[in-house]
């Protein structure tokens, strides 16, 4: 299935490099590059520090047992419409491949 305005498939950057055995800040310089160069966000303190505690908050979404569409619908109200359904698509699925791989699987094919 492919992502649409309600459904956006997640479209991981393909050079995103393998983050397992990194460190925590190592995770959090890969994570915030990949999504800069692919959703062309400036790179602020605060900003930083507001996409990485959105990944997180997308993996506790995960873990408490939402499903994609619910996990990317909270995402998308918490930018406030400032990203569409693609870019939202592309930060939970970075998201989930750097910060909580377990929910792989959660991911929509696409």
């Amino acid at each position: 299935m492919t992502g649409t305005a309600d459904t956006p498939s997640p479209t991981a950057s393909p050079s995103l490099p393998s983050v397992s055995g990194l460190d925590a800040g190592a995770k959090d310089r890969v994570f915030l590059s990949t999504v800069r160069d692919e959703l062309k966000l400036a790179a602020t303190a605060d900003g930083d520090a507001a996409i990485i505690a959105s990944a997180h908050a997308i993996c506790r979404g995960f873990d408490s047992g939402l499903i994609w569409l619910q996990v990317v619908k909270a995402t998308m109200s918490g930018f406030h419409g400032t990203l569409d359904a693609r870019q939202v698509g592309f930060l939970v699925g970075t998201s989930v491949l750097v910060y909580c791989p377990q929910h792989s699987s959660a991911l929509p094919p696409g």
